[in-house]
């Protein structure tokens, strides 16, 4: 979701208003790579009452010595699990569910409610990926010549989300870094109540376990993901070990994240990724959509992201459009931006994963392309609740962004995702 310049050709985009693609997604990739060594140390210690002792299914994903998937299988186990307060939710109302197009492959039939239409998995087996690079190295922090701006807390703050657009993302880290516990995810929760979808990027922290419980309690569905598809045999089999055979709960897999923008992949690599993620997920028992999510230039650039996906999937943020002008007018831009990813995905209906507006960020003499504050993302949330997109639009961010100071981002503007006028 960073600012970075995607090379696209100007021909193919000449009927789109001038953006900035964004590279947000690498603060997500960095916060992973630099958990994933600690991931074992951070296993929820949360106390648990009322208790039964059942038999469950166990999946067991076996991998070989360098990370990569071998196979699953289950196999029943005794084990004591704690009663949720709430049942598993059942689907949303048909009503919720987008038309679907014509396709000769039925939808689904692992609960995916309210999802977008989810075509057909694509048929033709896209050529071997070439050998994945690693993340580029993060930009060097900004100049600290002015005061930096005011930090937000990791706290939920006095009130609740008031909601709008079709779910939430959120990350479970602390300010400082650390994983949250499930007790702290729970509270988080309760602050995101207004949303039924929230949507996460990784497997560290034990974060697929800690969510997926405090989600079947609150009755709320999971977005879940990986970040960047170099480990997607290790990552994939790791979230259907935490997930445990249970995807009531699940609303769809992502399978990387801005990779193609990030530089991080092509679309052919991110083809690839999906179609072995598929394979993995669907011997772990899960049966719903698998998608890739990157932003509207490179999908638009690269219409074989949204082919090997259930569903297009774009990152839409009218903060990195120098040509915005009024904040108000960002619901209108997004939508607009919304039906060209659609256009170039042969009409599927778009899910909008990320859209929202920091609150402070530019420091040091930094040129920004619009104005970060929380007057004017209190503009951007109302427009966006309000544009034709807003069913189908995950807000950006439910919870603290301050992790990423260590790495604010071009513009500085990293750490202040977090809806503070929602």
């Amino acid at each position: 979701m960073k600012a970075g310049l995607l090379a696209l050709a100007a021909a193919s985009l000449a009927h789109l208003a001038a953006a900035q693609p964004h590279r947000h997604g690498r603060r997500h990739q960095l916060k992973h790579d630099r958990l994933h060594a600690k991931v074992e140390e951070k296993r929820d210690e949360s106390v648990l009452t009322d208790y039964v002792t059942v038999t469950a299914s166990e999946v067991v994903v076996w991998v070989d010595e360098h990370g990569s998937y071998l196979s699953a299988e289950t196999k029943g186990v005794e084990q004591s699990v704690a009663l949720p307060p709430s049942p598993t939710p059942s689907s949303q109302p048909p009503s919720d569910t987008p038309p679907s197009t014509p396709s000769s492959t039925p939808e689904p039939t692992t609960p995916a409610p309210s999802s977008p239409e989810t075509p057909p998995a694509t048929t033709d087996a896209p050529p071997p990926p070439p050998p994945s690079s690693s993340p580029e190295a993060p930009p060097p922090p900004p100049p600290s010549s002015s005061a930096p701006p005011p930090a937000q807390s990791s706290g939920t703050g006095s009130g609740n989300m008031i909601g709008g657009g079709k779910g939430v993302c959120y990350t479970p880290y602390a300010d400082n870094g650390d994983c949250k516990d499930q007790g702290t995810i729970s509270n988080d929760f309760d602050a995101m109540s207004a949303y039924n979808i929230i949507r996460i990027y990784g497997v560290d922290c034990n974060q697929v376990s800690n969510v997926m419980s405090v989600a079947h309690q609150k009755n709320k569905q999971v977005m879940l993901g990986i970040i960047d598809i170099k480990n997607v045999n290790a990552d994939i089999g790791n979230m259907v070990s935490q997930v445990g055979g249970n995807w009531n709960n699940v609303y769809a897999v992502v399978v990387g994240n801005e990779v193609v923008n990030n530089g991080q992949g092509s679309a052919d690599d991110v083809a690839n990724a999906i179609q072995t993620a598929r394979g993995i997920l669907q011997q772990g028992g899960y049966q719903g959509p698998v998608v890739a999510v990157d932003t509207q230039n490179a999908i638009i650039a690269n219409p074989k992201i949204c082919q090997a996906s259930d569903f297009p999937a774009a990152n839409i943020h009218a903060f990195f459009n120098a040509n915005l002008g009024d904040p108000s007018g960002a619901g209108d831009w997004v939508a607009s931006q919304a039906k060209a990813v659609s256009d170039a995905c042969g009409g599927k209906k778009v899910l909008v994963t990320e859209s929202g507006w920091p609150t402070a960020g530019c420091s040091g003499g930094q040129q920004c392309p619009n104005e970060p504050s929380q007057a004017n993302q209190a503009k951007v949330l109302e427009s966006l609740r309000n544009s034709a997109i807003a069913d189908n639009l995950f807000m950006f961010s439910g919870g603290s962004t301050q992790w990423k100071q260590k790495d604010p981002g071009p513009f500085g503007v990293e750490p202040f995702w977090r809806m503070l006028s929602a």
